[in-house]
């Protein structure tokens, strides 16, 4: 299990630059192929994986039960051989490219006859490669079955996926090693069956006849015999004169390619055999004059494979006969195209998949395909992979294995890396359509609502992050009573987000949001003995000194998991003093347009968080230029989320700072962490210098401040005003803490009325006199009223 290289990213970025190639160069595209670009195509190799392994596919085990250290996940079976016969123009290429989705070394055994096409394709797929790693990841090799060199490759390998007849596959099987897993891909046989319900049914006949031109019945899927459901053989004569009609009105459509002597010898033989039987009156040929296509109306229930190239059997069956005649061919069924009525299909379905087909559909449609869908009854990835599992007593609060591992990144070929994308950028980009399907309200900087967009596989991958950064953080979803607090309502992504986390870790939860009436929400937590909050800190805050009595009572509080603004040091002693709580946490740190970004462990002190990197990749700027940092410091976190569908999110800073956090975390998570220090909006200019606002808050809470606090600054007569609006919580001595402020922020001082640069004053409030966000009622830490003079 190579949990330190995510070689499926490698081969999607890889598979990206190729066709973005193709669709430049014209010549490029006509010499791979139009169908094998297609099959590499970003969006449906993503969507294949989402189908056939789920949209959380990874090489990783992962918790699979928060109340049991049970894991379970995919690993790659090792080295693959792929023996692909040489008829089959570029499938050794596509058979290895599902290996190397699925972590594997592969092996490709080109066939004598190949026409290069896989070899050409690997060799444009590698150039688009700039980690080197995918050409370490397969050989390609063209020699005999019979060469010794063959037989040492088939006694290294972990698995053989070979494609062919009964007796290629037989013959592997025999010489391959035991224990070796055999990948079989052999020939299969299609048919229609048409009910007596629609044996009038033109329409849907020349539909079927359609299926029967379209690639001269070369494709496992094109039907070879026409069963109808009749009572004699004078009914099916008078259908299969029907369908010729039909057959030869598409087959004049569409030229007859050139047919070798061969495959003509067994047209020929087959169509003398039943123009003798029709003198004992048990079949009928019908025959275009130029030999171009033909019906043989016989009448057996049997099913057998036609010799092709517009040749079509037509034969009786009743529904009550389907099982008893097909079983003999179960391993070989494969697509039913099906002309019934809709009251009958139900029953017609159930009979062919017991008889044993794997692919059912209607006229016209048995040669169709979509991304993803089941190959002969399998799912063509999980048969290049194994499932493990593990049980780790003892782990630890881990979500995911590679959490414990040196993830290894490939680094960029592009030496022009993308500019900075700014909020106004990130709100002007279109996103998709066809991918936005849940979208959520954003903060505008115009002061109008913004919307950021997202697909369900989006905000699923993204709620998975947070839940398991929910349990890092101390959530015990087996014994926790969870209250989710946050905002809802109007587009706010808050209380919605929470309760799909909480559902995710299977907690037994409240969802009351963040209801008004205190009180009633304060009975409620101790009716219902709720020991886990979730919310906002300025809502907590006021939710719990308004049930202070029964609630220090009751003594049922025991953690706090927090989100959307500050929660201070002072604010948590408080707390843990005053009701007794023991954790208080961040329950996640994220934004809307981003998602959840880092989450605590028990080793995360303040505003330290690791990053989820299972979402993000995280750089941390200068705050005067679009270059890294150096080591610990201070500069703009700048986010980039490589896989998020609806929107693009390409260095996205977000208008945080903060740092990283250099030293190894003794949970033993290897992702760097890093400390939020806050916003570039809490940093502000007046009176002729900077003023930070966490250097207040820090001076005010050193001053016994417990409650929340915000900074307005207006205009008086040309002159700036620096309101520091302090919640009153009983005794709070404003004269004291404005000495203190200025006594401890020397800049501020310097700039303040000795100079008379601005005005500065200390104000208590009440909590309803503070200014919130409309939506999720954050608290506005800084108020800029001379913006809007």
């Amino acid at each position: 299990m190579n949990l330190d290289i995510d070689l499926t990213k490698i081969v999607l970025d890889s598979c990206s630059k190729l066709y973005s190639r193709c669709m430049d160069d014209s010549q490029l595209l006509e010499k791979l192929g139009v169908e094998l670009i297609e099959f590499i195509k970003p969006e449906n190799l993503k969507l294949k994986l989402e189908r056939e392994l789920g949209t959380d596919f990874t090489l990783d085990l992962r918790r699979i039960d928060y109340k049991r250290d049970l894991f379970e996940g995919w690993a790659s079976l090792g080295t693959i051989l792929h023996i692909a016969p040489s008829n089959a123009s570029g499938l050794a290429f596509l058979a290895a490219l599902e290996g190397l989705l699925t972590g594997n070394k592969n092996i490709v055994k080109l066939g004598s006859r190949d026409d290069e096409l896989s070899a050409i394709a690997f060799e444009e797929l590698f150039e688009c490669d700039s980690t080197g790693l995918l050409r370490q990841h397969v050989s390609i090799v063209k020699l005999s079955s019979s060469d010794p060199a063959f037989k040492k490759i088939l006694s290294q390998v972990d698995a053989i996926s070979v494609w062919g007849g009964d007796a290629a596959i037989s013959a592997i099987k025999s010489e391959a090693p035991a224990g070796v897993r055999i990948i079989p891909w052999g020939h299969k046989i299609s048919f229609a069956y048409v009910s007596k319900k629609k044996l009038s049914d033109n329409e849907a006949i020349a539909l079927l006849a359609e299926d029967c031109v379209l690639l001269e019945q070369q494709a496992c899927s094109s039907p070879q015999c026409l069963f109808v459901e009749v009572e004699n053989f004078s009914e099916l004569c008078s259908f299969s004169e029907k369908f010729a009609e039909c057959l030869k009105r598409e087959s004049d459509k569409v030229e007859l390619p050139q047919i070798d002597i061969q495959e003509q010898a067994e047209i020929t033989n087959v169509i003398e055999l039943a123009k003798l039987d029709s003198l004992m009156g048990e079949s009928k040929v019908i025959e275009a004059e130029d030999k171009s296509w033909r019906v043989i109306a016989e009448n057996r229930s049997v099913l057998s494979p036609s010799p092709l190239y517009r040749s079509v059997w037509i034969r009786p069956l009743l529904r009550g006969k389907i099982i008893e005649c097909l079983r003999p061919w179960r391993t070989y069924l494969q697509t039913v195209g099906l002309l019934s009525s809709e009251n009958e299909m139900g029953e017609l379905l159930q009979l062919f998949i017991k008889a044993g087909a794997t692919r059912l559909t209607t006229a016209g449609k048995m040669l169709d395909s979509y991304t993803g869908e089941p190959h002969d009854g399998e799912v063509a990835l999980s048969r290049f992979l194994k499932r493990v599992r593990a049980e780790l007593p003892g782990i630890g609060r881990i979500s995911r294995l590679s959490e414990l591992q040196n993830k290894i990144t490939p680094n960029s070929d592009d030496n022009c890396p993308e500019a900075i994308m700014s909020k106004e950028d990130f709100q002007k980009q279109k996103a998709s359509k066809e991918k936005s399907q849940l979208f959520f309200r954003s903060g505008g900087s115009s002061g109008k609502p913004a919307i950021s967009s997202f697909s369900y596989n989006d905000y699923h991958k993204q709620m998975q992050a947070a839940a398991e950064g929910l349990y890092a953080a101390g959530l015990e979803p087996d014994t926790d009573r969870a209250m989710n607090l946050f905002f809802g309502g109007s587009l706010y992504g808050g209380f919605v987000s929470f309760f799909t986390i909480l559902e995710s870790l299977r907690v037994r939860q409240y969802p009351m949001a963040a209801y008004d009436d205190l009180k009633l929400v304060g009975q409620f937590i101790v009716d219902h003995d709720v020991n886990v909050l979730l919310g906002m800190p300025s809502y907590l805050m006021q939710l719990l000194e308004a049930n202070k009595e029964i609630l220090k009572e009751s003594k049922c509080l025991e953690k706090v998991f927090y989100g959307g603004e500050h929660f201070s040091k002072k604010q948590q002693d408080y707390l843990k003093k005053e009701f007794g709580i023991s954790i208080i946490r961040s329950a996640c740190y994220g934004s809307v347009d981003a998602g959840p970004l880092g989450f605590q462990c028990s080793s995360c002190a303040g505003s330290v968080h690791h990053l989820n990197v299972s979402l993000h990749k995280l750089e941390i700027l200068k705050l005067d230029e679009d270059c890294p940092v150096d080591s610990e410091e201070i500069g703009r976190l700048v986010f980039s989320t490589p896989d998020r569908e609806a929107v693009s999110i390409s260095r996205y800073d977000l208008g945080d700072i903060g740092r990283w956090v250099e030293e190894d975390c003794p949970c033993g998570r290897k992702a760097k962490r890093f400390e939020l220090l806050g916003r570039k909006g809490d940093i502000f200019r007046s009176g002729g210098t900077f003023v930070n606002f966490q250097i207040l808050e820090k001076l005010a809470r050193e001053e016994g401040v417990v409650g929340e606090i915000q900074v307005k600054i207006d205009n008086e007569n040309g002159e700036d005003r620096v309101s520091l609006q302090v919640e009153n919580k009983g005794e709070l001595d404003s004269d004291s803490i404005r000495k203190s402020i200025l006594n401890g922020y020397k800049e501020f001082k310097q700039a303040n009325i000795d100079e008379g640069g601005f005005q500065f004053r200390v104000l208590p409030v009440r909590s309803s006199e503070l200014d919130r966000t409309a939506g999720s009622g954050k608290l506005i830490r800084v108020l800029d009223g001379r913006e809007f003079k």
